[in-house]
């Protein structure tokens, strides 16, 4: 079943007790998703060694206007994230989009800010953000479209690049926000492939 709306678990200790907890941050509001490979060609462009070797070695015609690429695989999945969140924020259905680890509206704590103000949702994303540890070794979890647990696709393990919010002074009730996320290989999973190989 295909997600409209989009969904980051991050696991962070935002109250400092010492125990990691996983936050579920749902994005709903002025949604913009879009996805992004980023080209990691290893020879492509005229002025590239490689290529100009190739361009010596077949004839002069096929070469002048044309290039040689190799995709090696290094590009980059990538998604960007444009949202904007609000005070006592619901979906569709009168739902309340869950922001931190319980979801209940109306009851602030360190580690939830669901329906809470702008600048308590802010900070209690940034506070996972800056406690977790998210690498190849801990990635977070995005879910949308047909990348979700009930989609085509597994969710996506991904890393943070430049998260950013934005609360505007004339306007009390909302706040804009972009993440960008990177497709992240999940060092745990293939460590534990490769112990449990049977070969």
């Amino acid at each position: 079943m295909t997600k409209t709306y989009a969904e980051l678990q991050v696991t962070g200790d935002p109250d400092g007790d010492g125990t990691e907890e996983t936050g579920r941050f749902v994005f709903g509001g002025d949604l913009e998703i879009t996805p992004q490979i980023r080209t990691g060609y290893i020879a492509g462009g005229q002025q590239s060694q490689v290529n100009s070797i190739i361009a010596n070695l077949v004839d002069d015609g096929d070469t002048q206007n044309k290039q040689f690429f190799v995709d090696a695989g290094a590009g980059a999945h990538t998604v960007t994230v444009n949202f904007r969140g609000w005070e006592g924020a619901r979906d569709a259905a009168g739902n309340p989009l869950q922001w931190g680890n319980t979801g209940a509206p109306g009851q602030l704590t360190a580690t939830d800010a669901t329906g809470a103000a702008p600048v308590s949702q802010i900070c209690v994303l940034m506070q996972y953000l800056l406690t977790g540890t998210v690498d190849s070794r801990n990635p977070a979890t995005f879910e949308w479209g047909e990348w979700a647990e009930d989609g085509l696709y597994q969710p996506l393990d991904v890393v943070l690049e430049g998260p950013e919010m934005t609360k505007a002074a004339e306007d009390g009730s909302s706040f804009t926000g972009t993440l960008t996320l990177i497709s992240a290989a999940d060092l745990q999973r293939a460590y534990d492939a490769v112990t449990n190989d049977t070969r």
